[in-house]
């Protein structure tokens, strides 16, 4: 169903950001990932997101979304994710 591939898209984007633990908090609010690219600073803080590491993560891979049709998130979560275990690996090999 729609919602399910909502749920698994928003789970997929923060588990790449390795900010999983927000999931419930996006979820109870229902911040999908059409939703999420209008989420500021300020409002990230007035949901709970009060690390400022984790704020400045979310809101570098936001603006990302912005640049994204809302048809192509899926793939754009999928892309990240990819390009993420990339650099991770590039990390581990110097």
């Amino acid at each position: 169903t729609q919602s399910s591939l909502r749920e698994k898209e928003l789970y997929d984007w923060l588990s790449a950001l390795g900010l999983i633990k927000y999931f419930t908090l996006f979820f109870r609010e229902e911040l999908w990932l059409d939703v999420v690219p209008l989420l500021t600073d300020d409002m990230l803080t007035q949901l709970g997101v009060t690390d400022f590491h984790d704020r400045l993560t979310l809101l570098r891979h936001i603006e990302a979304l912005r640049h994204v049709p809302q048809s192509n998130t899926h793939v754009a979560s999928v892309a990240l994710d990819d390009m993420l275990t990339r650099v991770e690996q590039l990390a581990q090999m110097m």
